[in-house]
């Protein structure tokens, strides 16, 4: 849970996005991911070199774990939740916390350098 969590701020991408992450939507060479039907349709998503060792770890992962259908995580969303909830708890943070809390800081911390 950990690898999504850091994809998330990595890739700004939301938890469903990212679960639903085929082989075949990453173009790791062109340094992108294609997002398929997300909110707000298809559309490629930049990729640092942190998040393409994630995407690299998680494509190794799938393959030892015989995930189908080239998918690159079999975990349901609310297995996530569950996760990042428990972390929440453990580290003693606010309740507010949430994995899509990644995103929006990606998105401020990328803003900021522009």
């Amino acid at each position: 849970m950990a690898l999504i969590a850091e994809l998330a701020y990595e890739t700004a991408m939301r938890r469903s996005e990212i679960l639903k992450l085929t082989v075949n939507c990453l173009h790791l060479e062109e340094r992108i991911a294609d997002v398929v039907d997300g909110k707000n349709g298809t559309r490629s998503v930049p990729l640092t070199l942190r998040a393409i060792e994630l995407l690299e770890e998680a494509q190794r992962l799938a393959v030892a774990e015989h995930i189908p259908r080239g998918r690159l995580f079999s975990v349901a969303p609310h297995s996530v939740s569950q996760a990042i909830r428990r972390a929440r708890t453990a580290a003693n943070l606010d309740s507010n916390v949430r994995l899509h809390q990644l995103r929006h800081t990606r998105i401020t911390n990328v803003a900021k350098r522009v």
